[in-house]
């Protein structure tokens, strides 16, 4: 007869008093299996599994951001969550695109792109609360994905989280613009719920004419760079440029600020957000240092004997003393 240490019972008993994983764990354990996901090339199954995944992620983040948490390494651990994840993605688009057949459906392959570029927004998003530079082929994976969305007409398309590719993609190249940097954590939170609710509002042109002479926000899809402000393209006309039209959402944010005005809402912390944004998103402040001149010009003496400096910072210059 089986005593009650060994019983089915007690094993659950033990169970139940073993401590949770930590996020660290789950996060490495993740990560694992996002790495052994390399050698499927099943779409289904990759797309299933990659999905479980990112819901798995995305519930991670908060415990990994904690204050408690958040060192170097959880810090990248987390960022290569999210790198895997828009790569695995992105092979899964490539492979969809290789699906043949009378009744195959472009559905699956549209889905590939938003999560892709979904993900990238959660990496973008990551990248600027920790205040790091986005990592190499980032901008380049990105401006692929909207190129060939573009290629095939899917921009507009709705996605099931009730988005669309080119939505997307627009949040993506708002985030870019903006110095998200030099914001502290309340207001960047306000930032990313701005842009997620506003990016609708940002058209992406291409740019066939020279830019006036108030410059505007340019891009090129071949290149892993962000979108910059430039006044002009000087030496570069050959190259495809594309340009970021803020018009339709600057007049967004002003409908936005002037209702928050209106109704006397204590959230003084949107409407200088909303204000900064106002300027950022037309042109950057571009950041000038006026130098002083003088006219006789000043000497720099190096002073090595601490009893010379100790009679120099108190005002007694003893003129028959050696040269410094």
């Amino acid at each position: 007869m089986p005593t009650l240490a060994s019983s089915p019972f007690a094993a659950h008993q033990d169970a139940l008093n073993f401590p949770p994983p930590s996020p660290e764990h789950s996060a490495r354990r993740l990560h694992e299996t996002l790495f052994a996901l390399h050698q499927e090339n099943d779409p289904n199954r990759l797309s299933a599994a990659l999905l479980q995944c990112f819901e798995s992620a995305l519930a991670l983040l908060p415990s990994l951001e904690k204050p408690g948490h958040a060192d170097v390494h959880t810090r990248q651990l987390s960022q290569c969550l999210l790198q895997e994840l828009m790569q695995g993605f992105i092979r899964t688009a490539l492979l969809r695109s290789n699906e043949t057949g009378l009744f195959t459906s472009s559905r699956p392959r549209l889905e590939a792109f938003g999560h892709a570029l979904d993900s990238a927004w959660q990496l973008a998003c990551l990248y600027a609360r920790s205040r790091t530079p986005l990592p190499p082929g980032f901008w380049r994976s990105c401006h692929q994905l909207f190129t060939d969305i573009h290629a095939l007409g899917w921009a507009k398309r709705s996605l099931k989280n009730g988005s669309t590719p080119g939505t997307l993609y627009r949040k993506i190249m708002l985030l870019g613009i903006s110095a998200s940097n030099r914001l502290e954590p309340q207001k960047m939170a306000i930032l990313f719920k701005i842009i997620a609710e506003e990016a609708r509002f940002l058209d992406l042109v291409q740019l066939d004419q020279p830019l006036n002479e108030q410059g505007a926000f340019v891009y090129q899809t071949n290149l892993d760079e962000a979108p910059r402000f430039a006044q002009t393209l000087a030496g570069e006309a050959r190259q495809v440029w594309w340009t970021i039209e803020t018009q339709g959402i600057l007049k967004q944010l002003g409908s936005r600020l002037q209702l928050l005005l209106n109704h006397h809402e204590d959230r003084h912390h949107e409407i200088q957000l909303i204000g900064r944004l106002l300027q950022e998103w037309t042109a950057p402040p571009r950041r000038q240092h006026f130098r002083i001149r003088r006219q006789n010009g000043e000497q720099i003496h190096l002073v090595s004997l601490w009893d010379r400096c100790w009679d120099l910072a108190a005002g007694h210059i003893d003129e028959t003393a050696p040269e410094p």
